[in-house]
């Protein structure tokens, strides 16, 4: 897994969060982390002094994209081009920084930093349903919204309660085709057809 010495932040984090995930946060070192980045020690330390400055980075960098987002929905009209988009865009952030955050938040559970990712991520998950549901929600659109948006995260997942769902291409497809599926009554409804 060596890379070039060229390595950008963005890039450290990928590979650290990437070995996060398959080794464990106690298991890895920074030396292994610069190994896989194709950097001396020295030169990750110029970027990230610690491993927690890693993962804390790479967390925030997913908690922007999922605020990013929800700005986006406020400065968006709901109707079946925004479902699309919102469908698309959240996809976009778990075919990245997302997956392996959640991924990260599951396989170490003891990194200090997870509680108050945690929290933080379940009050951006409650805000992208809120504002999917729209406003004055019956039960009908909060329950699609919460699927549609339960799906797309769990497409960030290789394994679920019942065990491993496909390849991540697979899961991918199948999320958005269901969110979809499940946003159209709702996009309908709020157009008044």
């Amino acid at each position: 897994m060596p890379r070039k010495g060229n390595s950008t932040p963005a890039e450290i984090m990928d590979v650290a969060m990437t070995l996060f995930v398959e080794r464990g946060y106690d298991k890895t070192s920074l030396r292994e982390i610069a190994e896989a980045c194709g950097l001396t020690k020295a030169a990750l330390y110029y970027y990230f002094r610690t491993k927690d400055m890693i993962v804390r980075a790479a967390l925030d960098a997913y908690t922007e994209s999922i605020v990013d987002l929800l700005d986006w929905l406020d400065a968006t009209d709901p109707g079946p081009k925004r479902d699309v988009e919102f469908v698309d865009r959240l996809l976009a952030i778990f075919d990245g920084q997302g997956s392996l955050a959640l991924r990260f938040t599951q396989s170490n559970p003891t990194v200090l930093a997870r509680e108050d990712f945690s929290h933080r991520n379940v009050d951006h998950i409650r805000e992208l349903v809120t504002r999917i549901a729209g406003p004055d929600p019956d039960p009908d659109a909060v329950l699609r919204a919460t699927m549609a948006v339960g799906s797309l995260v769990l497409s960030a997942m290789p394994e679920t309660p019942i065990g491993p769902i496909g390849d991540a291409d697979s899961r991918r497809k199948a999320a958005r085709a269901l969110a979809l599926e499940i946003l159209t009554p709702l996009s309908a409804r709020r157009a008044g057809c």
